[in-house]
């Protein structure tokens, strides 16, 4: 999910709740709040615990909420994934980015010192492996460390590293739950033992990504693989999926995000728009017109 914004720069949390009722009802399974696209390194420990409340005030269930809860502190990273687990939530956590001179030996015992001292809340933790982004990793020798000492607390993988071989390294464990953070490998990884993506695209074309995950739209898969590759990777994706979602419904309040992040420029926005409207066989941008108000 993109997060939403007042006008004050505060999260709204009321609008991102009925964002994500209209993404649940449009065929997600769950909603990853606060990833990369969500501006999660913007976003503090109390916002993020805040959002949650609202949302499930509203009637989402905890059960579909995955928060992303990744940040270099370690008592960060501890104080929100406890308060998760507290809410019956999990956690989506990137190994500690910034430090990117830190052993292995260090990683691993960021992640495991993450897992001891939430033990008692009971998270259900999730790996975020997006090398590019946090420049650290914990790799499959890490993981059956954590599965070994943890037993039960690591859930799943989410796999941004954008090749099918890095994405299937996961199945290895059977204990886990493997997503591709690319919708291109969505089939291919589903093939195999995966369980589905979580992905940009899912918060903006959630009908196209679950009839693709589902093998019901065969021909699906050459539009969403083109939404993805061809427009949302070709420029920033927090502000390529939010430009979009202002441009078809006429609502610029779509378009609030924090700094450092900006709105596209003109040249820019308008060739996302024509690779939008190029890629999409019209259905994507009716549902967006027909999206009933999220903004209060």
């Amino acid at each position: 999910m993109i997060t939403l914004y007042r006008d004050n720069g505060d999260i709204d949390g009321a609008a991102m709740a009925r964002l994500g009722r209209w993404l649940m009802d449009r065929g997600c399974s769950g909603l990853l709040l606060f990833g990369t696209t969500g501006e999660g390194p913007s976003v503090s420990v109390a916002e993020k615990i805040a959002t949650v409340l609202v949302m499930l005030d509203a009637g989402i269930p905890p059960h579909a909420i995955i928060v992303g809860a990744g940040a270099p502190s370690l008592y960060d990273v501890v104080t929100l994934v406890t308060a998760l687990g507290e809410m019956g939530c999990a956690a989506l956590v990137i190994p500690p980015y910034f430090f990117r001179a830190a052993p292995r030996e260090g990683v691993l015992a960021f992640m495991d010192e993450v897992l001891r001292r939430t033990a008692k809340a009971a998270t259900p933790v999730f790996l975020y492996h997006f090398v590019e982004m946090s420049t650290v990793a914990v790799d499959t020798d890490m993981m059956a460390a954590l599965i070994a000492a943890h037993p039960g607390r690591m859930q799943g993988v989410k796999d941004s590293s954008g090749n099918l071989a890095g994405v299937t390294s996961w199945l290895k464990f059977p204990e886990l739950a493997v997503f591709a953070g690319d919708d291109h490998l969505a089939r291919p990884l589903i093939a195999k033992g995966g369980a589905g993506v979580m992905t940009a695209t899912a918060g903006l074309a959630p009908a196209l990504v679950k009839r693709v995950v589902d093998g019901a739209d065969p021909d699906g898969e050459a539009r969403l693989s083109s939404l993805w590759k061809d427009v949302l990777l070709t420029v920033p994706v927090t502000e390529a999926v939010k430009h979009i979602f202002a441009h078809v419904t006429g609502d610029d309040r779509w378009l609030r995000m924090r700094p450092p992040l900006r709105p596209l420029d003109p040249g820019t926005a308008g060739q996302t728009l024509a690779r939008f409207q190029a890629a999409d066989d019209g259905a994507i941008a009716a549902a967006l017109k027909a999206l009933p108000p999220v903004f209060s």
